[in-house]
């Protein structure tokens, strides 16, 4: 997006996206909305093509003089590598540019992975990350190529032939268009039909298709434009009950900062936007408009747009009835810790009531154990929300303020059990009495004797004065 271009030919210029072919974003009054990211690069019919391993590059009739090169190009695939109706080559907006040349551009090819293009003064390029330099290199067109079991090639009348090299004298013509330039490519071959470039694919002649390709690119320019709207008062709302929410593969999601939504539109953390590349299970904070605001097992936020289909969490019951907090903690509207989901914090030794608990281990999407509590403040007011397990320890609300709950009989409690609980007892009683009486007379003696010595020695003295 931001390489440097040093053209030669007169008004060169790199262009990061075309203009004119941004996503349209439409804002969601009071919610948000998620943009479609996609964009659609229509250059008319296509003039000529080159590809090679990790860069796809061509020319359309729009202007001639603009050559756009996908960087990492991939086609899009659904469900076991099926090609989708009509093909799609998918980049980034980072791997996308446009090279606006002095004169039209006629030829593209790649020597290696060189990217060459001769224009219509027969003077040849090099092009490299929109660098520009003079080449003595010649275009050489070959409109035969070797693809898995065949063999392709454009008759001068322009009709394209495939022949099973596994089986001699079988083939396969295609009169439904004019073809040129056939290219090796994507476990395939590759073929401009009717200006359109198609993708020729299958195992074996019966299968063989050619379909047309749609060039589309990821357009992140909307990324930082997503509207916070009513987030922020949704992540403070405390739900029935925890959901969880299945990503699909191949899903465009936003790694969003909830520490700062403050602003007009959410931050945009350090993953940006990205097509997930399979499934993957999240905690859902909330729903604004057409976006939900979601958390992986990493911490890590992100917006989307909906979702739809949601579980409920799986919940555990209370590890214990009453708690109290060992450090100073907050209460969240979500199990998951951060400035906008925090309720309130409270101190340590605050008491809770702890309704149950979601682990880890039943919601792998958690990022940690937490139990739904419910607060009373001293003005009687109270807050139900979110504490991780860790915080809490049990405590024993009966004799607080004199008020004492009711005996609790244990459940293996029988009344042989308890009568000879009552007899060790008493004769536990009577040791300790026993054991306090022999220490009393052993001390008592000791001090008799003492006070007989004392007095013999008074004695004593007294007769020999």
């Amino acid at each position: 997006m931001n390489r440097v271009a040093a053209a030669i030919a007169g008004a060169a210029l790199l262009l990061a996206v075309p203009a004119g072919l941004k996503t349209e974003y439409a804002e969601a009054a009071g919610g948000t909305s998620y943009p479609d990211f996609v964009s659609t690069l229509d250059i008319g019919a296509i003039e000529c093509y080159s590809c090679s391993d990790g860069q796809f590059a061509l020319i359309g009739d729009n202007s001639a003089r603009e050559l756009y090169i996908y960087s990492d190009g991939t086609l899009a695939e659904e469900g076991d590598g099926a090609v989708i109706e009509g093909g799609t080559l998918l980049a980034s907006d980072e791997g996308l540019y446009a090279y606006r040349h002095g004169t039209d551009i006629t030829q593209l090819w790649h020597e290696g992975s060189d990217l060459l293009f001769a224009d219509a003064t027969g003077q040849s390029y090099t092009y490299s990350d929109g660098t520009v330099a003079e080449s003595s290199a010649k275009f050489t067109p070959d409109n035969t190529v070797d693809f898995g079991n065949f063999t392709a090639f454009i008759s001068a009348d322009g009709k394209l032939n495939i022949i099973d090299t596994t089986v001699s004298g079988e083939s396969k013509v295609y009169e439904d268009g004019a073809y040129s330039q056939v290219t090796a490519a994507f476990d395939g071959a590759l073929a401009i039909r009717d200006g359109l470039l198609c993708i020729i694919s299958g195992d074996t002649l019966e299968e063989l298709e050619v379909l047309p390709l749609e060039f589309r690119f990821i357009d992140k320019s909307h990324e930082t434009q997503i509207a916070v709207g009513d987030s922020a008062a949704l992540l403070r709302h405390v739900s029935a009950e925890a959901q969880f929410v299945t990503v699909a593969a191949r899903k465009y999601v936003t790694e969003i900062d909830l520490g700062d939504i403050g602003s007009e539109y959410f931050a945009v953390g350090e993953g940006g936007t990205f097509m997930t590349s399979g499934s993957m299970s999240a905690l859902l904070l909330c729903t604004s408009g057409d976006a939900d605001i979601i958390v992986t097992a990493d911490g890590k936020t992100y917006i989307t747009d909906t979702v739809g289909v949601t579980s409920a969490a799986s919940i555990s019951p209370a590890p214990f009835g009453h708690g109290q907090l060992n450090y100073s903690a907050g209460i969240y509207s979500s199990p998951y810790m951060c400035g906008a989901t925090e309720l309130t914090v409270l101190e340590p030794g605050a008491k809770l009531e702890v309704l149950y608990e979601l682990t880890v281990q039943n919601n792998a999407a958690l990022t940690a154990d937490f139990c739904r509590v419910s607060y009373t403040d001293e003005n009687g007011a109270a807050t139900e929300g979110y504490v991780a397990s860790g915080f809490i320890t049990a405590y024993d609300f009966s004799g607080e303020d004199g008020q004492f709950g009711e005996p609790q009989t244990p459940e293996d409690y029988s009344e042989e059990n308890a009568v000879l609980t009552v007899v060790l007892v008493l004769v536990i009683v009577v040791l300790v009495i026993a054991g306090v009486a022999y220490l009393a007379y052993t001390s008592n003696s000791g001090k008799r004797k003492k006070e007989r010595e004392r007095t013999a020695e008074d004695r004593e003295d007294d007769e020999e004065e």
